[in-house]
């Protein structure tokens, strides 16, 4: 079995996990939002306070989530990170990423120590 045939299928399946783990939640037997700017109809309230709760994403730093714009690869990286991953490992990966292996991520970037523990997935 290929590396890349088996992170396609890792990949695959924390998609899957999420999707089932977010799916199996009502919406009426969820909390109010976390976030302002998700009201209780919106048709993903209840998958992203589910994802809030388990610390998957925390929103902007203004309070705001922005339901409906799209993500981009640093907040992806970090909530597939995030399901797959202690918090302790994600803490200490940044010690051993000795490069930066993308011309485009900053070590002081706050999804840094994120695609650094991507890379050692």
């Amino acid at each position: 079995m290929n590396i890349e045939y088996t992170d396609r299928m890792r990949f695959f399946t924390i998609s899957v996990s999420i999707l089932v783990v977010f799916s199996a939640v009502p919406a009426a037997a969820m909390a109010p939002s976390a976030f302002p700017d998700v009201a209780e109809g919106h048709p993903y309230a209840s998958a992203i306070r589910q994802a809030y709760d388990y610390g998957f994403i925390a929103g902007d730093p203004d309070g705001m989530f922005r339901p409906d714009d799209t993500i981009n690869r640093a907040e992806f990286a970090k909530i597939i990170v995030s399901v797959a991953t202690p918090k302790e490992d994600i803490a200490t990966c940044m010690e051993s990423w000795e490069g930066n292996s993308f011309s485009d991520v900053p070590a002081d970037a706050w999804f840094a120590p994120y695609v650094a523990r991507r890379i050692f997935m």
